[in-house]
């Protein structure tokens, strides 16, 4: 942290620049996503498209973690348990998409099979009490 007048000038200097930055990279994304001419890959947005997006917005993430949020001077710690979280992220949703191709297949009945089986499952009960609307038993 600053202590004295000239730290407390250069770190906002560093905040400024840092600033600017983050500007200058919002304005690329909004160039990329709305003229043409830079888009990448095949005409209108596709893979490329996203993957450019996310390096855009994953590089002014950490910036702003770094110098914003002074993840740059925290302790090895918090790396470990940062990194752990997203591979544990990415755990998940490789198990998303292994559960999708899963093999075993379990076809949902139609609505009026269900409806079939619970009339039927019904039909003899006999409840222990008057009901209040007959016609509807």
């Amino acid at each position: 942290m600053a202590n004295s007048p000239e730290e407390i000038k250069k770190s906002i200097r560093s905040y400024i620049i840092v600033c600017l930055i983050l500007f200058v990279f919002t304005g690329v994304t909004v160039a990329v996503a709305s003229y043409e001419s830079l888009d990448v890959g095949k005409h209108g947005f596709d893979t490329m498209d996203m993957i450019l997006g996310l390096c855009i917005a994953s590089f002014k993430a950490t910036l702003v973690g770094a110098i914003f949020m002074h993840l740059n001077h925290e302790k090895k710690a918090i790396y470990w348990i940062f990194f752990g979280a997203i591979v544990f992220f990415a755990l998940m949703i490789a198990l998303i998409m292994f559960a999708k191709f899963d093999p075993i297949f379990y076809p949902l009945p139609h609505w009026s099979d269900v409806l079939e089986k619970l009339s039927h499952s019904f039909r003899n009960v006999h409840l222990p009490f008057e009901p209040v609307f007959p016609a509807l038993v």
